[in-house]
């Protein structure tokens, strides 16, 4: 039975055990459930990831500590993280975004599960999207790739830009680079680009899960610099309720996404709100 995990409890405190409100918080402790019926022995094998401000998701400092939960009669595992830094305290305009990354299946890494936003605002505004600084020096970046959600366009059904609050549909624009840097991904000698990039989008406090479009490839030209972006035309949104994306990047024969994405809430009202967050069924012996 593999782990379909969900993001159930972020605790806010004040980073020695005491509670806080959101925006007093200086720390999180963040509880992962399983979303259905695991063996009570089973490993979760998933990483906490968190993507500060408009930052790439990078693996949370602290590792999970398995534990075994119980729920008026139902147990099961989970895993906890505790002592996350989450200063709000510090500076109230931060904002903590978090996701899971793990074994999605037997054979494949990639993102899975929920989409918190730990923030007094969680919209996601982004007025001066990066800009590559230059080109990386070989399609396949020793260190691996960054996906960049650039720009989260608004419209209607025929294509007319709405306010956020109305959109039915957004165009998604991502831009890669190599890891770390602000160097735009160049393609091999065959012209093409060593990866699969797939838009992965939560409906709320739904799970993750692809978005069924093919990206078109354009030329975008920046700092005399001629640069790659994938673009996502007419993705369907709600307009009642956030929607959050995240890019899942797979190298050309490997078995795992590129971990390192940002993360783009869409939604006039962001915040995540789960009083009571749904139990799994109990585990099996």
């Amino acid at each position: 039975m593999t782990w379909q995990p969900q993001i159930a409890i972020v605790w806010p405190h004040d980073g020695q055990g005491a509670a806080t409100s959101v925006e007093e918080s200086r720390a999180i402790n963040v509880s992962v459930w399983p979303a259905d019926q695991v063996r009570c022995s089973t490993e979760a094998r998933f990483q906490l990831m968190v993507a500060r401000q408009n930052g790439i998701a990078r693996v949370a400092a602290v590792a999970g500590e398995p534990v075994t939960r119980s729920v008026g009669a139902v147990t099961f595992p989970a895993l906890e993280y505790n002592d996350i830094e989450a200063n709000l305290a510090g500076d109230r305009t931060v904002q903590y975004r978090l996701l899971t990354y793990g074994a999605v299946e037997p054979t494949r890494q990639d993102f899975a599960g929920n989409v918190w936003i730990h923030a007094a605002d969680p919209r996601t505004i982004l007025p001066g999207p990066v800009l590559p600084l230059g080109l990386a020096h070989s399609p396949r970046p020793a260190g691996g790739y960054d996906a960049r959600i650039q720009v989260v366009w608004p419209h209607d059904g025929k294509g007319n830009h709405t306010p956020v609050e109305e959109a039915t549909y957004v165009n998604v624009a991502v831009d890669v680079f190599a890891h770390d840097t602000f160097d735009a991904v160049i393609p091999d000698a065959t012209g093409s680009y060593p990866f699969r990039l797939t838009l992965l989008k939560a409906d709320g406090n739904g799970a993750l899960e692809p978005v069924l479009r093919t990206a078109e490839v354009i030329t975008q030209t920046a700092n005399a610099i001629d640069y790659a972006r994938w673009v996502f035309n007419d993705v369907p949104v709600n307009p009642a309720h956030a929607t959050h994306f995240v890019v899942s990047l797979l190298p050309v024969g490997e078995r795992a996404a590129s971990p390192y994405t940002t993360v783009w809430t869409h939604a006039s009202d962001a915040r995540t709100i789960l009083p009571n967050p749904p139990v799994p069924p109990s585990c099996v012996p």
